[in-house]
């Protein structure tokens, strides 16, 4: 029985990496004694896939990770699963998936960029207008200049207290636009002194038509 689960990652384990944040899982499981599944081979592991690694130093407010077990789970066991992260992670709900993983039909990411330099609509505006933002992507198999221009769908400022937020709805999947990278075009294109960031929050994985993956 595999079940998809939506969690929270908050700000004060932000900077959990992804193999971490794998780790946490599989000690919750064993912590709450769940019938974890797992693969075959000589390095036997728990069978857990995560919809898309989140970046270290950027909170979440809805990841998904898909995880199967040997027999269906009773409420009692959902709940001692739950109890069993540690905190700063929290499982939000779930639900029971016998059909192939929507995880594939991941691409636009939504993210909340909290910054306190001021940067106006219309610069905004003038940015999104560009047919061309090149820039240098890292990956592993190098560093190439790529246009990221089409990895953007949308960016809109929210004024938030004494900052702004940066809502930002970036390509996912393979491949995918890293906040960061996106701050570095918009610090190129202002020409002006770094972007202050206080905080990145992704807040939603996407489909192709905009709707939430799971």
């Amino acid at each position: 029985m595999k079940y998809i689960y939506t969690f929270s990652k908050n700000r004060r384990v932000q900077y959990v990496s992804h193999l971490d944040t794998l780790r946490v899982f599989e000690r919750a499981m064993r912590r709450a004694k769940l019938p974890a599944s797992y693969s075959q081979g000589f390095h036997p592991h728990p069978l857990i896939t995560f919809a898309q690694p989140l970046g270290v130093g950027i909170s979440s407010k809805s990841e998904l990770v898909e995880i199967a077990f040997d027999r269906p789970l009773c409420v009692g066991e959902q709940e001692r699963f739950s109890q069993s992260m540690p905190e700063g992670f929290g499982i939000l709900n779930y639900c029971e998936n016998e059909k192939k993983s929507p995880f594939a039909a991941l691409e636009w990411a939504a993210y909340e960029i909290c910054i306190t330099t001021a940067i106006s609509q219309k610069r905004l505006e003038d940015f999104m207008k560009q047919e061309e933002i090149l820039m240098l992507k890292r990956s592993k198999k190098g560093e190439k200049q790529v246009n990221i221009r089409p990895m953007i769908q949308s960016l809109e400022l929210v004024p938030w207290e004494n900052a702004t937020v940066l809502k930002a709805v970036l390509k996912a999947g393979q491949p995918s636009l890293k906040p960061e990278l996106l701050l570095q075009a918009l610090e190129q294109y202002i020409q002006g002194s770094a972007l202050e960031v206080q905080s990145v929050c992704r807040t939603a994985l996407l489909d192709g038509n905009g709707q939430p993956v799971a």
